[in-house]
């Protein structure tokens, strides 16, 4: 291989790494920033407005949305994940998938070790503008129903993406899962149990801890073909 292309391809390697560990350490960072602040005028904002304005008790809009938020919640909960992960990851196996079902059961293993790890070391209180519409007994920063929902459902993206030879089915695909991340992370903050940078930072660290597990499969899968 020239020396040229082999630095082209060690720089690309470097950053590929760098750019998602920064965001990481910058989400991080704001995260202890916003723990020792009262909260900013985003989160009162957007908590705010998901109640009605003359009962904060009360979810603005129909009945049945308060059902709909809890019931996304309620997927993003750590026992319907692992369940669900844990089926995933056995399908692959068993399909001969091996690298993509360990793949898939390590980033989603990793990823929830990670937003416990996160949550202790920066220790940011729950929202208390509002009333919480769902139990919680741990930490608010990152949100890890919107972290860990961003590995499941965009890992199952860029596995089931690949055996996909329909762009309209892969499109379809990737709108449903992409939709499931957003409105998992929404339903934390309509039930007030988040504020919307908990969610915002579960988003981007999720993505980030995606991508590098991306990039570390394809790496591996590169050097072993070689």
């Amino acid at each position: 291989m020239p020396a040229k292309l082999q630095t082209k391809q060690s720089l690309f390697i470097i950053t590929s790494y760098f750019f998602p560990l920064l965001m990481i350490g910058a989400s991080i960072y704001c995260g202890k920033f916003l723990a020792n602040e009262e909260p900013i005028a985003l989160d009162t904002t957007l908590l705010y407005w998901f109640r009605e304005a003359g009962d904060h008790h009360q979810i603005i809009g129909s009945a049945w949305l308060i059902d709909l938020w809890r019931a996304l919640t309620w997927m993003g909960n750590v026992w319907p994940r692992v369940i669900l992960a844990s089926v995933v990851t056995a399908i692959l196996i068993l399909k001969k998938q091996i690298r993509e079902g360990l793949f898939f059961g390590a980033l989603l293993l990793s990823g929830l070790l990670l937003s416990t790890v996160i949550k202790h070391w920066v220790n940011r209180p729950r929202p208390n503008l509002v009333p919480h519409l769902d139990l919680v007994a741990n930490a608010s920063f990152p949100s890890g129903h919107a972290m860990n929902s961003t590995l499941f459902y965009c890992g199952l993206i860029v596995i089931l993406s690949r055996y996909i030879n329909m762009s309209q089915l892969r499109w379809i695909l990737i709108l449903l899962m992409f939709s499931l991340t957003i409105f998992t992370g929404l339903s934390r903050i309509a039930l007030g149990v988040h504020y919307p940078t908990d969610v915002l930072a579960g988003w981007l660290i999720g993505a980030s801890w995606l991508i590098i597990w991306w990039r570390f499969s394809q790496q591996y899968q590169t050097s072993d073909a070689l």
